[in-house]
């Protein structure tokens, strides 16, 4: 089962979005983090866009490479959700790199632990770690 893995008590499940409004630059930020993460190289990656691409080990960053790059169209956050869903323990802890916009104005349900990384876009070059309230908050503020 996809987020199995267990570091230090944590499972992460990575969804890296692909999207065409993500630059080059945030992806090498996003597979830079893979790589710097090494104790997560066994964890599940999926990449997705308009469809969902994986699972992917996390590690294998080249593979996630060329699934970013294979990317492109629109954001389904809450359509990546649905695509793997009953593919993911529970108990693992969600990791979402994104820009946080979807085309559907829509976000996957919440987990208490989710991690949200958000950059780009009006949010600035730099990624931001943030929890899903404050995202939540912020896209209001967007107008989303």
């Amino acid at each position: 089962v996809p987020g199995r893995a267990r570091t230090g008590g944590v499972m992460p499940v990575f969804f890296l979005d692909g999207s065409e409004s993500i630059s080059e630059e945030m992806a090498e930020e996003m597979l830079t983090a893979l790589r710097l993460t090494a104790e997560f190289s066994d964890a599940v990656a999926y990449v997705f866009d308009e469809r969902t691409q994986g699972p992917i080990l996390a590690g294998e960053t080249e593979r996630v490479r060329e699934a970013i790059a294979e990317a492109g169209g629109g954001t389904r956050l809450a359509g990546a959700w649905d695509d793997v869903a009953e593919h993911i323990d529970p108990g693992a802890t969600r990791v979402w790199i994104t820009d946080g916009f979807d085309q559907d104005w829509r976000l996957p349900e919440a987990w208490p632990d989710d991690i949200w990384v958000i950059g780009g876009g009006p949010w600035g070059p730099k990624l931001k770690v943030l929890t899903r309230e404050e995202l939540d908050a912020q896209l209001r503020g967007f107008g989303q």
